[in-house]
């Protein structure tokens, strides 16, 4: 699709299991810059990580899949926002990444009326504004990018903000909610163990 004449470009990216080990060492390098951003309300903490040589670069905001997940959408060993971010910063993008509210400021919030729209929307449209009055990244080439559940939601923030130029779609449900939850916890109820009864109970 298309707004205001820039392309809007949607990629669906489906990974390997056990592809995505993280290879990345955890530390800026002379070809990038990182810098902790706070926004939203009550305020939460962000990165953002520029490439070092470049002037006003692309930014890219990541959103994580679903759960309480930290900056890097930590997961045993592996750090995919980590790797993605400085992937990208080597090849002149910018990428503001943030752990989520659930992870960072749980007491703030009703988990009985939490919803997964209140979840992502509030603080990516937050992101996008901090983005788009800062003069050493592009306010003209601002783009989403969304893991799992953060990738069905990064559309949904994209129609509500006319800054946000493209959709980067990876490893979102190609199904309703709906249909998505009962697979899951059907899936989880066949394991054994605490973590197989547990879903039990939830079907």
């Amino acid at each position: 699709t298309a707004r205001g004449g820039k392309g809007c470009v949607v990629a669906l990216l489906f990974p390997v299991a056990g592809a995505c080990t993280s290879r990345t060492k955890h530390k800026a390098s002379r070809e990038m810059r990182s810098e902790e951003l706070h926004f939203g309300t009550p305020a939460i903490v962000g990165t953002l990580l520029l490439p070092a040589n470049a002037s006003r670069p692309p930014v890219s905001v990541l959103l994580s899949g679903s759960g309480p997940n930290d900056v890097d959408e930590t997961l045993g060993p592996n750090k995919p926002f980590l790797d993605l971010a400085t992937g990208l910063a080597k090849d002149g993008i910018a990428t503001f990444r943030f752990a989520k509210r659930t992870q960072q400021l749980p007491a703030t919030l009703n988990l009985t009326t939490y919803t997964a729209t209140a979840e992502y929307v509030p603080d990516a449209l937050a992101a996008v504004h901090l983005l788009a009055h800062r003069n050493d990244v592009d306010p003209g080439r601002i783009i989403v990018l969304g893991h799992s559940l953060g990738g069905t939601f990064a559309p949904k923030v994209a129609v509500q903000e006319p800054k946000i130029v493209g959709v980067i779609v990876m490893a979102a449900a190609v199904e309703s909610f709906g249909q998505l939850l009962a697979r899951q916890i059907t899936y989880v109820a066949s394991l054994p163990g605490a973590v197989g009864d547990a879903a039990r109970q939830q079907i």
